[in-house]
């Protein structure tokens, strides 16, 4: 990910491209990133730096993900689609004591925001929840993603967040009857 090394040598305030961005004065309050899921939801939390991030030169925790990155092998040996950077960056994070909790976090010398402000379309069922929170709209164009996860997407869209939440709950408890 091109944005850590812009980061860390220079800091930098980085949005990417498929949302909206409602301003805010996150800026003043220095370095962040958001998660983009919700343990209320039942999900794993996720910093998804994706959503945009902003931060001082020098920060230590952007050189850790650049030594993480230089150690690992992006194209897959067994043909699988590669873990994505949420998923990857997910133990540095725990690492950082980033706690499975939805509020604002202090870690590695970055606030780590809560869902509701940088990411209020929930990833599953594609509803918008936007609070007093919401700084940012990420509108989940997922152009980096599979074809048939884009499609699901947009069955889940059209479904509705009952019936398709309804469904994956259906796949989790048959996935665990057969394993």
């Amino acid at each position: 990910m091109v944005s850590f090394p812009i980061l860390f040598v220079i800091g930098f305030y980085i949005i990417m491209g498929d949302y909206i961005w409602i301003p805010d004065d996150m800026l003043a309050r220095g370095s962040f990133m958001g998660t983009e899921t919700s343990v209320k939801r039942g999900q794993r939390l996720y910093v998804a730096p994706g959503l945009g991030m902003a931060s001082e030169p020098g920060l230590m925790f952007h050189k850790k993900v650049l030594d993480f990155y230089k150690s690992i092998h992006f194209i897959q040996v067994d043909g699988k689609k590669p873990p994505t950077s949420v998923e990857l960056l997910a133990p540095i994070f725990d690492g950082y004591g980033l706690k499975q909790s939805d509020e604002i976090q202090h870690i590695a010398g970055m606030d780590i925001y809560p869902w509701d402000y940088m990411c209020p379309i929930d990833t599953v069922g594609m509803v918008k929840r936007v609070t007093d929170n919401t700084v940012s709209i990420h509108h989940y164009m997922a152009s980096w993603s599979t074809p048939m996860n884009r499609f699901k997407k947009r069955v889940a869209k059209i479904l509705g967040p009952q019936i398709s939440m309804g469904i994956i709950k259906m796949k989790r408890i048959l996935k665990k009857q057969i394993h």
